[in-house]
Parts: structure tokens; sequence; C-alpha cells
């Protein structure tokens, strides 16, 4: 059976810029309604990414260079890290929807920017959007919907398997686990038909261009030589008593399919793929396997939402498949029943905006009970806190944690403000309730909200 195609409809260009302007309208509002920070490894994106500019922290075990590097090139240009990192998500967002457009067609395109997991992602500073438009670019150009690749013997190279493998080595710059949609776009090739061989090998080459930055640091001794998957090992495991490793990955793969395929959209999706797999559509076989491959890679570490995201949109990215006519009622249906809640408030958002607004531009760390409280710098930059969690004495536990103790913890590295919100002072450090209301020896409040209060460390009494 032919594949299925709308570009009949509508001249080529359109077909692919009327999907890109409604994922940019759609993506542009969810973002101004959203200004603040929403994801929270931002913060340590954006001071590796400041780092980076410096000449420093190049290699990390736990990041790739390249989101660090193009966020600060984008932050230079912007004024502000944080609104780079929206401004990078949400021309990722529409690069994606632009390649579906021109891979799967309009239609599909503009089911997929009626998404409720890409509109949330594509408006929210982080890595997750960037290394998926860049990983589906590359199944793109690998797997096309028609025309013929140049025959074995042809003169001319044909340069689109090279520059999938950039674009699929530009992922795992971009994020590690990124490295799964290697297998699908191998797979892709190894289908192409004449000239398969030296597809795959002009891939590899782009893949292996792409990631060079990655090897020449680690040769030349500034990092790891492979990311160390430890410390998100060890959150999968949840601290329990170690079991059988298939059993476990097993079960990891199960929850992290529920968060994938957690909504109707990517049933309806999932319908769509077994319908291209049963026309022996190549590209459904390609959504598949970078789906599935996904999934399978957090189970050995753990799974959530976001980080489900490539498997959340390969499903729904099946709805291709489905008969054309369907595609415009369900994408109004998704979006109508998605948008708004993609445009409410989150909860204790804007008492923690208040809050760190007023801790804008003053100078000195902060040490705060919350991984989201951080300085926005004068320069543009942001800073992330010092956690309280460090403060706790050693050989005892954070509710030994003590107001007079904290003061002489800060005083002693030049800690001079302290950001705390009540709701985790009553879970984690309880000694230090008192921080939450009221006058505490030592402390001289600045500012405070609902829920939060900002604190300046005074400073250390001299002796006569």
């Amino acid at each position: 059976m032919a594949p299925v195609s709308d570009r009949s409809l509508m001249p080529p260009r359109l077909s692919v810029l009327l999907p890109a302007l409604l994922a940019l309208g759609l993506l542009g509002a969810v973002a101004v309604t959203h200004p603040e920070l929403r994801h929270v490894d931002f913060v340590a994106f954006a001071g590796r990414a400041r780092r980076v500019l410096e000449g420093q922290d190049l290699l990390s075990p736990r990041y790739p260079v390249g989101y660090p590097l193009v966020l600060g090139l984008a932050k230079v240009a912007a004024g502000r890290v944080l609104l780079a990192g929206k401004l990078l998500s949400v021309a990722a967002g529409v690069a994606l929807v632009a390649a579906v457009a021109r891979w799967l067609g309009a239609l599909p395109a503009a089911w997929l920017a009626a998404q409720a997991p890409l509109l949330t992602w594509g408006s929210t500073e982080g890595t997750d959007l960037p290394a998926i438009a860049l990983a589906v670019g590359a199944l793109a150009i690998a797997a096309p919907s028609a025309g013929p690749r140049r025959a074995a013997g042809a003169r001319r190279i044909d340069p689109r398997p090279l520059c999938a493998g950039l674009l699929a080595g530009a992922a795992v710059m971009t994020r590690y686990p990124a490295a799964v949609v290697v297998p699908a776009l191998l797979l892709a090739l190894v289908g192409s038909g004449p000239g398969r061989a030296r597809a795959v090998g002009l891939a590899l080459l782009g893949l292996a261009l792409a990631t060079a930055p990655h090897w020449l640091c680690a040769l030349a001794g500034l990092g790891p030589l492979l990311p160390d998957p430890r410390e998100n090992a060890a959150i999968g495991a949840g601290g329990g008593p170690p079991s059988p490793a298939l059993p476990r990955w097993w079960a990891a793969t199960g929850r992290g399919l529920r968060d994938a395929l957690s909504t109707w959209p990517t049933w309806v999706g999932l319908g769509g793929l077994l319908l291209g797999l049963l026309r022996r559509d190549r590209r459904a076989a390609v959504l598949l396997a970078w789906g599935a491959g996904h999934a399978a890679l957090l189970g050995l570490f753990f799974s959530n939402p976001r980080l489900s995201l490539p498997t959340t949109l390969a499903a729904s990215l099946g709805a291709a498949f489905l008969p054309r006519w369907l595609l415009p009622p369900l994408s109004a249906l998704a979006l109508w029943g998605a948008w708004p809640q993609l445009l409410a408030a989150e909860p204790g958002v804007v008492e923690r905006e208040a809050l760190i607004a007023a801790a804008a531009g003053r100078s000195g760390p902060v040490a705060a009970t919350s991984p989201w409280f951080h300085l926005r710098r004068a320069d543009g930059w942001i800073e992330a806190p010092l956690f309280l969690m460090d403060a706790v004495p050693p050989g005892t536990t954070p509710g030994n944690l003590a107001p007079a103790h904290l003061r002489s913890w800060c005083q002693e590295r030049g800690v001079p403000l302290v950001a705390v919100d009540a709701g985790r002072l009553a879970r984690t450090f309880p000694g230090l309730r008192p921080l939450a209301s009221g006058p505490v020896e030592g402390f001289t409040e600045i500012a405070r909200s609902p829920g939060w209060r900002l604190l300046e460390v005074q400073a250390r009494e001299e002796a006569p």
C-alpha cells in the first residue's frame, strides 16, 4: 500500500509552514503565560552554561556539553538565561512540528502541535525538546515518506544519511539518553534499499563527527569518557534492598510505559501505529523502535512523564497512519481538553516568584530549603542555592538543625541570605520552624509571601 500522505492537499512549502506557525502560536502563548522557572534542572544547566563560556566544565559525567554551550550563546543574544532557555525550547518545538510535516504530512504535524506534552515541555526551558527535535529530524531524513535513494553504483553520494547522522549526534550531545535514536536510525537505513551499506557508513560518520568534541575533551583528560549513570540508577532503586536485575527492569519499564501512555491521544496514536505496521510502512517501524527503545532505557533507571516524553510523542505520531479525515476533529478535541490546564498557574509558583523577585540583584549566595529558589543576577544569569541539607551537623539528622547552628554555618561560608518555605521546614527541618514566622535571633526578615520567607543573616559580632 502506498505511504500515507496528504501533500496533495496543499503546496509542499505551505504544508510545512502552516503547522509550524500553529505550533509557534500555541507554544508562544503557553510560554508567555509561564515566564517563571518550570524545570528545576535548568538552574544547573544555566550555571554550567556560564562556566562553559568561560572555558570551564567542558565535560560532565551527567550532562553533555552541547546544550550548555548553545544556551550560553543564546543567553548572550537574549540577555537573560531563563528567556534564552524558553526561546530554545519553543524553537525546538516549532522545528519538531516542521520536521513531522515534511516527514508524515501537515495534518499529523497539526495533531502533534495540539498535544499537551509537546505544549508543556516545548514552552519549558530544558534539554527535552531540543534533543527530541534533533532525533526526529534524523529519523525523518533516514526514513523519508517517498523518493528512492541513489543506487549503490551512482557517482554522486546521497548526503541524507550523513545529515541524519549529524542530527543524531547533535541529539546525543544535547541529552545522553537520546542515544537510543541510533538503533532506530540504523533500522531506517538498513531498510532503505540499494546502497544501504554506504548509507549506514555515512550515518555513522556523521554521528562520529557530531560527537567528536566529547571524545576529544575526554582524551585530553578534561573529564570521563562515558557518562556516569550511578546516580540515576540509585534513584531508580529507591534506596531499597537489591532485587534481581531482570524483574526490576521489567517492572520499571512497565511504570515508564504507564507514564508515557497515560492519555487518550497516545492510545489513538498506538492504534494508528499498529495500522502502519500492518501496512509495512517503514516509518511506523522506525517510530516504534525509537519509542520502545527509550522506554527500555528508562527501565534501567527511573521514569516520569517528562523523561518518558520521547515514548509519548512516538506513540502519538502513530496517528499519522490513521485516515486523515479523523485528525482535524481529534486535534481540536485534544487541544480543547488540554488548553485550560496548560494556561493554569502551578500551585505555589506566584508565592515563590514573589520572593525570588525580592532577592533579585542581591550579591552573595543564598541558602534555601528548596532547589527551586534561585538568585537572579544583574547580568542575566541565575545562581543555584546552597541546600540547607549541607548545613546538617555530621552524625545528626536534618531534624536536629537549629537556627543558631544555621546562622554559624552561613557566617563561616559568607552566605548572607536564607530562603525558607514553611512546607519543607515542617517536613524536613522541624528544628528550623521558628524561621517560618516571627523574629529569630541572628536573622532579619527581608521579604515574605504566603508560605515563604527571605531572611538576612546578621554578621558575626566582633569581640571588643
